[in-house]
């Protein structure tokens, strides 16, 4: 399975014209999706970047829906259980990015992380 790595999905955002000085995160969470956690003020600059260069924006992505799931014994679970794990999975890639934060950052996500549930 290939997985996108930081600095190549990097590359790939700073070639459509993105400051990815400005992106704290890149996550692929989904197939044929990429999760950006910006700057908040940078979000605008970031949208229209995209749309510049015809990439299109998932407004219809939520973490916690089952229909991202991609493991198929998953599918056997009920709503409710699939709903639990895609919110554990999401926990663990909030966890993750924390981990891997700058320092100046960690209290800042972390407060923004809980006030969003």
């Amino acid at each position: 399975r290939h997985r996108l790595t930081f600095k190549t999905a990097s590359a790939q955002l700073g070639a459509l014209g993105v400051q990815t000085h400005r992106i704290i995160d890149i996550q692929v969470p989904a197939r044929n999706v990429m999760a950006l956690l910006v700057h908040q003020d940078y979000q605008a600059h970031l949208e229209e970047a995209l749309r510049q260069h015809d990439q299109p924006i998932a407004a219809d992505y939520h973490p916690h829906e089952p229909r991202f799931l991609a493991d198929p014994a998953l599918t056997a679970l009920s709503h409710e259980e699939q709903v639990s794990h895609a919110k554990d999975i999401f926990r663990k890639r909030l966890l993750r990015t924390l981990t891997h934060a700058r320092a100046r950052h960690i209290g800042q996500l972390a407060r923004s992380f809980v006030s969003q549930g």
